[in-house]
């Protein structure tokens, strides 16, 4: 399933949750990717992880790992007991669920929960982005 929002994401160059294709049959999956797909083209298209998204993920994950509650998004992951170790495996779920490459370097630098969603959002657009790129190129 990764490697299908990997691939939707290079090839169609919209982005999807793993969590949101998942839950859908293969009939859902393609409408939902030819409507985002139509929406981009046109110039109305918003992306398909949106920024609540991407926000409840990484509070869901934040609090799975460090055994607690996130109250805000001024949380510092490593004042609530988080490590380095702790922080990759976080960086590995994002790369999972959003089929999108996240330096673990660049989470250390940013530890708290607003400014680790904003990295990750960033991802989102710039593969999305990219995407459009080089499917503009091959057309």
């Amino acid at each position: 399933m990764t490697r299908l929002v990997r691939r939707v994401g290079e090839e169609f160059g919209v982005a999807v949750s793993l969590h949101g294709m998942s839950r859908r049959n293969l009939g859902d999956q393609v409408l939902l990717v030819h409507g985002l797909r139509t929406r981009l083209l046109a110039g109305k298209a918003r992306p398909a992880v949106g920024a609540h998204q991407v926000s409840s993920f990484m509070k869901a994950e934040w609090s799975e790992l460090l055994g607690r509650p996130v109250l805000s998004a001024a949380s510092d992951f490593f004042a609530l007991g988080g490590d380095s170790l702790l922080l990759t495996r976080l960086v590995r779920r994002v790369e999972k669920e959003f089929a999108v490459k996240v330096a673990v370097h660049d989470m250390l630098a940013a530890p708290t929960l607003g400014e680790q969603t904003l990295i990750v959002r960033a991802r989102i657009e710039a593969a999305v982005r990219a995407a459009l790129r080089t499917r503009g190129r091959a057309a």
